[in-house]
């Protein structure tokens, strides 16, 4: 279940809407990342993961990190959570 699901299905009671209005998952997003996690570090990030490289990792350890850097390219990594 992606966190988009999560976030449509959340059954609050009207609770979400009186404290927050109407909010979509695209505009939780986004306002998450804005306040959360800047652009220019994500840009960050993406650079870091078009740049990575195995060099003395194992292959677990460089796995792990494709994955966690993965989420920071949109291209191959949608933006959903």
């Amino acid at each position: 279940m992606t966190c988009e699901v999560v976030w449509t299905k959340l059954d609050l009671g009207n609770l979400k809407t009186k404290i927050f209005g109407e909010v979509t998952w695209a505009i939780f997003n986004r306002e998450f990342l804005d306040r959360y996690f800047p652009e220019d570090v994500r840009g960050k990030k993406e650079i870091e993961f078009l740049e990575l490289k195995q060099g003395n990792m194992s292959v677990t350890e460089y796995a792990a990190k494709f994955v966690e850097l993965a989420k920071f390219y949109p291209q191959l990594y949608p933006r959903d959570c």
